[in-house]
């Protein structure tokens, strides 16, 4: 009777210390929203969620969380160097960690400067527009998205000329990336056509007779930071006016880690002209317990126990 005791005790906690083993491999439940923004305007909305490790202090995201696909058409009947751009495009995220601590020190950047400034004329190349973290730290860190982008992006070129330059691209949003300036060359000198249909908002329906070759779009040059809770400030003021952004993220989990987050992010882009243009990553989330999972020798401790049971059973019938 003692030895059956002793047993039984010994199966208690072994599956006490599975389920917490098992608490601890999939502490959370996520889902939530990434968005990635150009200025005002939703450039991709991706939704997802998964099991998340990790703690209050640190999340360890996996890749793939986030996956969309799909097509894309838009107008820029307020940009006069782009006319309209039409692509298929897929974008998930890849791996992450993002830590208590881990967003960028507060700092300021111009675009197209490799060092900080205060103003955004102090640019150079015509890259202008300024970037400011006003709070340090965070909760946060690089957070990638991947996009594939692969279509038709068409220029405006003369009153009734328009260059056409197909292309395929493959490569982060800018946005939540490590501390960086990038560059890439254009595309190729693309086709000119002539007097093509144009339909709503500028959008070219049907492309012109072609007459010639274009010129290449200028290099892309591209700088980002990565995603904290705090306070992001952000002016473009190249273009139509003079346009400031300020994004603000948070931390609304409890002291268990479960709740809500939001982590924001900036960067830089010159795009397809010499204009340059804000680019910003939401990622929100919500953060739930997670249920404890057994893996083999929980699933025999419980299979102890109920034998056990059964023998006292057994032995108080008889």
């Amino acid at each position: 009777m003692k030895s059956l005791r002793k047993t039984a005790l010994a199966a208690v906690a072994t599956f006490g210390l599975v389920l917490t083993a098992g608490a601890a491999q999939a502490q959370y439940v996520m889902s939530g929203t990434v968005i990635l923004n150009a200025g005002f305007s939703t450039s991709r909305v991706l939704v997802g969620g998964g099991n998340v490790p990790g703690s209050p202090g640190s999340l360890m995201i996996p890749a793939r969380a986030w996956v969309t696909s799909g097509e894309n058409f838009r107008t820029f009947p307020t940009i006069p160097s782009v006319a309209q751009v039409l692509s298929s495009f897929t974008a998930q995220n890849s791996a992450a960690t993002l830590v208590a601590g881990g967003g960028p020190a507060a700092f300021e950047h111009c675009h197209g400067v490799p060092v900080g400034c205060t103003a955004p004329n102090n640019a150079t190349g015509g890259f202008n527009g300024l970037i400011e973290y006003r709070s340090g730290g965070g909760f946060g860190g690089t957070f990638v998205i991947l996009r594939n982008n692969a279509g038709v992006v068409t220029r405006l070129a003369a009153a009734d000329s328009y260059a056409h330059a197909p292309g395929t691209e493959m490569n982060p949003w800018i946005a939540g990336q490590v501390a960086s300036a990038m560059q890439s060359g254009g595309q190729g000198p693309p086709k000119t056509t002539q007097f093509p249909v144009i339909g709503p908002n500028g959008s070219i329906q049907t492309v012109g007779a072609v007459i010639g070759t274009g010129t290449a779009p200028p290099t892309a040059f591209e700088t980002g930071f990565p995603a904290t809770t705090g306070i992001i400030h952000a002016i473009d003021s190249v273009g139509a006016g003079t346009n400031t952004f300020t994004i603000t993220g948070s931390d609304m989990r409890n002291v268990n880690g479960h709740g809500q987050i939001t982590l924001r992010a900036a960067g830089f882009s010159n795009n397809l002209s010499t204009e340059s243009f804000p680019r910003f990553l939401n990622l929100q989330m919500t953060l739930a317990p997670a249920v404890p999972t057994m893996g083999a020798a929980g699933i025999a401790a419980l299979g102890a126990l109920i034998l056990i049971g059964g023998g006292f059973a057994l032995r108080k019938r008889f």
